[in-house]
């Protein structure tokens, strides 16, 4: 049962300190040190979230500057 426990928080944790460093991520910042603990996966998942909200800033960036020169028009 301890084992099962140990392994389940070895797991999660990794996975909580992405989740809680969400919000910071989309306000500007970058994806955190998950440390050794994080698995391939979280590590790529982390790397993931940090290109899809770069990319998003980056969209809505060129869609302003395209609202902007239409409204000038």
């Amino acid at each position: 049962m301890l084992a099962a426990w140990l392994a389940a928080r070895w797991l999660i944790a990794p996975m909580r300190r992405l989740a809680q460093a969400l919000p910071a991520m989309v306000a500007g910042g970058s994806a955190p040190p998950l440390g050794r603990q994080a698995t391939r996966e979280v590590s790529e998942l982390a790397d993931a979230l940090s290109e899809a909200i770069t990319r998003l800033r980056e969209q809505s960036a060129a869609r302003e500057v395209a609202l902007a020169g239409i409204s000038h028009d």
